[in-house]
């Protein structure tokens, strides 16, 4: 644990609340509805089910939703993409490698990024710059949490909301920047309310 950690760039002390506050901004409600979700189905101190995830239908947060499977560094490929986020890039990236969406200088941050997920049990959160089909960048909210599949293996759920919308025909091709990244603590023991 403490080698995933060791990667993070921040404490994880921060909440998508103090994140908004800093930024002086409202955060999208399928940010929060997330954590929620991610909340109302853990059982106990790990990482909740990715199936009790996908029992639990929200029409909020499915759309945008992107689950990645984390156990490799060298490929990590997409389980399932929501249809607005398939919509945004123009075609379904199911079964595709995660780490060839985004530009090769940020692949390391992703890799660094999903280990200290799976293994600290962290959230993570990221204003990134997204390039479109026409040259044009976009802004793009991304909130991923902790998941476990069969077999206590790994994997992130993925919340990503473009902040402008595309022009006619226009598609996001590449994430290329990220603006900012923060880590967000998740409680470690479920409060009894």
């Amino acid at each position: 644990m403490q080698s995933a950690l060791a990667s993070l760039d921040t404490p994880a002390t921060c909440s998508l609340d103090e994140i908004a506050r800093e930024q002086n901004r409202t955060l999208p409600a399928p940010l929060y509805r997330h954590l929620e979700n991610w909340q109302k189905v853990r059982r106990g101190e790990n990482a909740p089910s990715l199936s009790d995830l996908f029992n639990e239908s929200d029409p909020v947060t499915q759309p945008w939703l992107v689950v990645i499977d984390t156990e490799h560094e060298d490929k990590q490929p997409i389980r399932l993409i929501g249809t607005a986020v398939a919509d945004f890039f123009g075609f379904d990236a199911t079964g595709y490698d995660f780490l060839q969406s985004v530009a090769p200088p940020l692949r390391g941050i992703f890799i660094d990024a999903h280990r200290a997920i799976a293994y600290g049990l962290v959230g993570k959160f990221h204003l990134a710059i997204c390039s479109t089909s026409t040259g044009r960048e976009l802004e793009v909210l991304a909130f991923a949490l902790p998941y476990k599949r069969k077999n206590d293996l790994p994997c992130a759920a993925w919340i990503l909301i473009p902040g402008a919308d595309r022009r006619y025909g226009e598609t996001g091709s590449e994430v290329r920047t990220i603006v900012e990244q923060r880590w967000i603590a998740l409680p470690r023991v479920l409060s009894c309310t």
